[in-house]
């Protein structure tokens, strides 16, 4: 099946911003907010090496990765938490 969102081929996607963070137990995931419009969950192995994910850490005020806060937030759907514990095993 195939879908057209409207962009060309050509059209180039590039991160916009960092918008948000979110914890699954150690997994950690960032909202990336695209140039096309699009936001989406992204792991941190595919953001790592963004100077956007630079802007989004001084923007908070966090110096490091396993600083990042994070609650307990229940997800009635996946039936998951997020935590609320230090993060230092990121790798």
């Amino acid at each position: 099946m195939f879908y057209d969102f409207g962009a060309s081929d050509d059209q180039e996607w590039l991160v916009e911003e960092i918008i948000a963070h979110k914890w699954d137990k150690n997994q950690l995931s960032f909202q990336v907010h695209w140039n096309l419009g699009d936001t989406t969950w992204e792991s941190l192995d595919t953001c790592k090496d963004l100077q956007a994910l630079d802007a989004y850490l001084d923007l908070i005020g966090v110096g490091d990765l396993s600083d990042l806060p994070c609650r307990i937030i229940p997800c009635q759907t996946t039936n998951t938490q997020t935590c609320d514990v230090p993060h230092a095993d990121l790798t």
